[in-house]
């Protein structure tokens, strides 16, 4: 939570391509558009928004970038646990977490998204 700047909805039309990446103009400042869906191979659920996107904004020192996401939940308070030494090999979490219903939560690692965005700019302009 400490990296989200904020979240916001976004409209389609809004969502511009740029050397084949998606990006959002934000108060003036382009940000690349990461797709976690894309990023993890997974389907989008049925409950997304046809308004917009959701975007959560995040950041590292001055480096922002969004992530599209299906929807927002809101805040959890919610204990992490680092993963295991086996598990060290797998990009983008940082740790887990057990929410209140037993379901396992992923924590994503937002400086590794950063860079990441970042080197798919540079390989790509």
């Amino acid at each position: 939570l400490g990296s989200v700047v904020e979240t916001l909805l976004v409209e389609t039309e809004s969502i511009q391509s740029v050397n084949r990446n998606e990006v959002i103009v934000l108060r003036g400042q382009t940000l690349p558009l990461v797709r976690l869906n894309d990023m993890f191979a997974i389907q989008s659920r049925e409950d997304s928004t046809e308004d917009g996107q959701y975007v959560v904004v995040v950041g590292l020192a001055e480096r922002r970038i969004g992530l599209a996401v299906d929807g927002l939940v809101g805040e959890k308070e919610v204990v992490i646990k680092s993963l295991s030494r086996l598990l060290d090999h797998v990009s983008y979490f940082s740790g887990a977490t057990i929410l209140g219903d037993g379901t396992v939560a992923l924590i994503i690692d937002i400086p590794e998204l950063v860079r990441r965005a970042e080197m798919r700019e540079r390989t790509d302009a």
